[in-house]
């Protein structure tokens, strides 16, 4: 195993220690004094400073805000661990070795994600999905990839949707009720929207596969209501068949007809967008909850 896996296995533990030992403050100045450099930057770094004398402003300003900003999403992340250390220390000392090194590579993912991130309310969330990974019994580095990477592309408002429709009580909701989000005009006055770009978010969740149309859902169900119709059909085609044939053969005086069986076909099929059971998972990864 050469130094570069190495260091992947000791990641967690090396950050969960920092933090116990000297606080989300402290990594913070070891961070600035160690300075801040990823591939992208360093590319981009690269490609400025092969023509200084052309934008040696412009490039220095750059690389400024690119440090800073980067740093300022990874100060905040380690403070959003630091209010769950002692349960990420456990948990974190508790992983077997397959597990913890599949951690320990969604860790540096979410550490390299952290630092493009523009909202950096959304941290909050990365790090709820973190302690909801580092829990299971049997990580999957692909499944927790694909919920992180989610997160990634998703903004605020388009959470705050995903929040909407996870809600059981959405749009039946006293004024009362303490949730964040109660319907869609919550969202729109919230976010000052209007209702086209609300639609155009819904849209994009579904894509994603966050949402799914209500009809999606309600096809097996709609199909087994008309299989059921088909069978109560025959049965009646059937029934007066046999009491024809009776008549006509004349083996009774009185023949009865068995009463009909009416049934009903009832298509409950329609374009309404529902939350997915990706959306409830994603949800349940790192949202949590509705609540103000």
């Amino acid at each position: 195993m050469d130094k570069k896996e190495v260091g992947k296995e000791v990641l967690s533990d090396t950050i969960f220690e920092l933090i116990r030992n000297v606080g989300a403050k402290g990594i913070g100045e070891l961070i600035k004094e160690a300075g801040l450099s990823s591939g992208k930057e360093l590319a981009a770094e690269l490609a400025l400073e092969t023509a200084p004398e052309l934008v040696p402003i412009i490039g220095n300003a750059v690389r400024s805000y690119r440090m800073n900003h980067r740093f300022s999403r990874i100060e905040t992340f380690i403070q959003e661990l630091e209010k769950k250390i002692d349960e990420l220390y456990t948990y974190n000392k508790n992983l077997s070795g397959d597990n913890k090194e599949k951690f320990n590579e969604l860790l540096l993912f979410a550490l390299d994600s952290v630092g493009e991130y523009t909202q950096k309310e959304k941290i909050e969330y990365l790090v709820n999905g973190l302690e909801t990974i580092i829990q299971a019994e049997d990580i999957s580095f692909d499944i927790g990839y694909l919920y992180v990477n989610t997160l990634n592309r998703l903004s605020l408002l388009d959470i705050a949707v995903v929040k909407l429709y996870n809600n059981p009580h959405a749009y039946f909701s006293a004024e009362d009720t303490n949730v964040e989000f109660r319907n869609y005009q919550d969202v729109l006055s919230t976010f000052k929207i209007e209702y086209y770009q609300y639609e155009a978010i819904r849209d994009n969740l579904y894509t994603i596969r966050l949402l799914e149309r209500k009809n999606e859902t309600n096809t097996k169900k709609d199909l087994k209501n008309i299989e059921e119709n088909l069978e109560r059909l025959d049965k009646n085609i059937s029934n007066l068949y046999s009491y024809l044939e009776t008549v006509i053969k004349g083996r009774t005086k009185n023949p009865k007809l068995k009463k009909y069986d009416r049934g009903k076909v009832k298509i409950e099929t329609d374009d309404k967008y529902v939350i997915s059971k990706f959306g409830r998972d994603f949800f349940r990864y790192f949202i949590r909850e509705n609540k103000v």
